[in-house]
């Protein structure tokens, strides 16, 4: 799709003052580098920020399922973390299968599943989004270079298929250490 958004924020988030932005039942702080975001983020140009559809999923308007790759696949840089629990979530697989370029504060983990920061994703922190965001918006070369090869990435080693062929090889391998050691 046109690349009409220049940068993307989606999902839960609080303001500062805890009050929750979308779904008000939701602890405050659980995503506390989206907070940062969205705060030093929402009058800047190009930015959109589409709030977790919470218990309107059944809208017409809801940016679900179809709709929310294509707002990604719309942007040209999607911001993300892995919450308070620092873990990679499925927005860490979904930006740059919708081949945006993906600014996310990393999450354990994050290496051992092949992310790499430079080259299928770009890493950040509180501290340094601004700069990095607006670094890779002006560096079209590169942003594009860095969104490509998430997009490969992510479509050589994350689609349902490669996990299940991965998971009958693990189980193979399994079996035949049982054979051997019998």
């Amino acid at each position: 799709m046109d690349k009409k958004i220049n940068f993307l924020l989606m999902g839960q988030v609080h303001d500062r003052e805890g009050r929750a932005i979308d779904v008000p039942k939701t602890p405050r702080g659980k995503y506390p580098f989206r907070e940062e975001v969205l705060i030093k983020m929402r009058d800047v140009e190009g930015f959109v920020f589409n709030p977790h559809p919470g218990q309107a999923t059944r809208s017409k308007n809801a940016i679900i399922n179809e709709k929310y790759a294509q707002e990604i696949n719309k942007s040209k840089i999607f911001f993300t973390c892995g919450s308070i629990y620092n873990y990679p979530v499925q927005k860490f697989f979904e930006a740059p299968a919708c081949r945006t370029l993906m600014l996310a504060e990393p999450a354990d983990d994050i290496s051992e599943l092949g992310f790499k920061d430079g080259h299928n994703f770009v890493s950040c922190n509180k501290d340094n989004f601004y700069e990095k965001a607006m670094y890779y918006l002006k560096n079209e070369e590169k942003r594009q270079e860095i969104t490509d090869n998430g997009y490969t990435f992510i479509h050589q080693h994350h689609t349902n298929k490669e996990r299940i062929k991965r998971l009958l090889q693990d189980i193979q391998q399994f079996i035949e250490s049982k054979k051997n050691t019998t």
